[in-house]
């Protein structure tokens, strides 16, 4: 692989989505972007499929963020930080939303809450709980639970966090995984729970040894263990960022960087829950940058941009419980910027924009944004068009609507067709 691609896929994604920190920095930063999740949606319209149903453009809904995006602009005297709504995520009947900036640590000037949406036809947000970090990047629900990982926490103790809500119970923060600087994402797998991110202890730290972290928890998420480590050689940062359990794996998505704190290495890796193993030079998904994974009923979703291409495009990819790996042609072309699958009538949601030439994605000025759905990843069908010059970044399907995050803090909901 050439070191211009490297260069390629440094220039963007280590800026803007896994900032990495160097070890003088006690509370380092990193993390950006989101899905909408496997949602369970229901409400109105969940007993007829999303793709037989009309909808009208996107209008203006509510602004949940507007203290967030306040007080930033205080501390900052600018704009340029993170202002989206990071995800939108339905569990049990409530449409929950994420929002918050680890590159800048706003959470030291206002709480990052844990915010949703009550009813389609409400669009005052509550805010349920203020979490200890920077940034609320994704949900995730496993089983009954709802569960966020804690991506840069503002004590500095060497421990992360990981934070779930048990059905009509409050939310609880464990602050158990060990060595937890970043913890990126949660996941069920074998019987337990998982989590993966980045960090050490303080010893090991000073001297700039830093480790890739698979946290394994017995009691659902009560208290975490160090399962397994990977190190980063010595320089720089080793991060696992994202997990697709599936089958009988444990899919494991993440890099190292070099001295610089530049990206030089990828370390996908599969957990069958006693042994990892590095994933091998001639696996489809081993030069895979993955930006965000999703579960689709049986099926698996992988994002990202494959690093062997010149030039380096978008793209996604499906693996089934057997593990075969298949790219989703019927979406070249295409940036798939979110989805969100919504079970009852087994259907994906998907949020694109034309274009997936990774390098022009960062100077686009004007995004054709389309919401797609499908039910086997095969065929599609196109629900809504239209060009913004705000970028995409949430979608999701509740009570009948479609709700679309902007980048800019907004949630907007479709306007339906008789």
């Amino acid at each position: 692989m050439s070191n211009a691609l490297w260069k390629t896929m440094i220039g963007g994604a280590a800026a803007l989505l896994l900032a990495c920190s160097s070890p003088s920095d006690p509370a380092p930063s990193g993390g950006n972007g989101g899905s909408g999740g496997e949602g369970t949606g229901g409400g109105a319209g969940a007993s007829s499929t999303i793709g037989a149903q009309s909808f009208g453009g996107f209008a203006p809904w509510a602004t949940p963020i507007e203290d967030y995006l306040a007080a930033g602009f205080e501390e900052l005297g600018h704009w340029n930080f993170l202002r989206g709504i990071h995800d939108l995520s339905v569990y049990r009947d409530r449409l929950y939303l994420g929002y918050g900036d680890a590159n800048e640590n706003l959470c030291r000037v206002i709480p990052i809450g844990l915010r949703f949406f009550s009813a389609s036809d409400e669009p005052t947000a509550t805010n349920e709980f203020d979490t200890d970090e920077e940034h609320v990047e994704r949900y995730r629900q496993i089983g009954e639970d709802l569960y966020v990982a804690g991506i840069d926490a503002t004590e500095d103790a060497w421990l992360g966090n990981i934070y779930f809500r048990r059905p009509d119970k409050d939310w609880v923060k464990s602050r158990t995984l060990s060595g937890g600087v970043h913890v990126h994402d949660v996941a069920g797998f074998d019987g337990a729970h998982w989590a993966v991110g980045s960090g050490s202890q303080e010893p090991e730290w000073n001297k700039g040894d830093i480790y890739a972290h698979l946290w394994r928890s017995g009691d659902g998420g009560e208290s975490f263990d160090i399962a397994e480590r990977v190190h980063n050689g010595g320089n720089g940062d080793a991060r696992w960022v994202r997990m697709l359990p599936l089958g009988d794996q444990l899919y494991l998505f993440g890099y190292t960087s070099d001295a610089s704190y530049k990206i030089d290495a990828l370390i996908g890796a599969r957990y069958d829950g006693k042994t990892l193993e590095m994933l091998p030079d001639n696996h489809p998904l081993r030069w895979v940058f993955a930006t965000e994974t999703d579960r689709v009923g049986e099926q698996g979703l992988v994002r990202g941009v494959n690093l062997s291409n010149d030039p380096l495009l978008h793209a996604i990819w499906l693996i089934d419980a057997d593990g075969t790996v298949t790219p989703v042609d019927g979406l070249a072309g295409k940036t798939v910027v979110d989805l969100a699958y919504h079970a009852p009538t087994q259907e994906t949601v998907l949020l694109t924009n034309d274009g997936d030439d990774y390098a022009a994605s960062f100077e686009l000025t004007q995004w054709q944004v389309r919401v797609l759905v499908t039910s086997d990843f095969k065929t599609f069908t196109e629900l809504l068009a239209f060009q913004s010059d705000i970028p995409p970044k949430s979608i999701v399907y509740w009570e009948s609507y479609l709700f679309y995050g902007t980048d800019h803090g907004a949630v907007m909901r479709s306007t339906q067709v008789p």
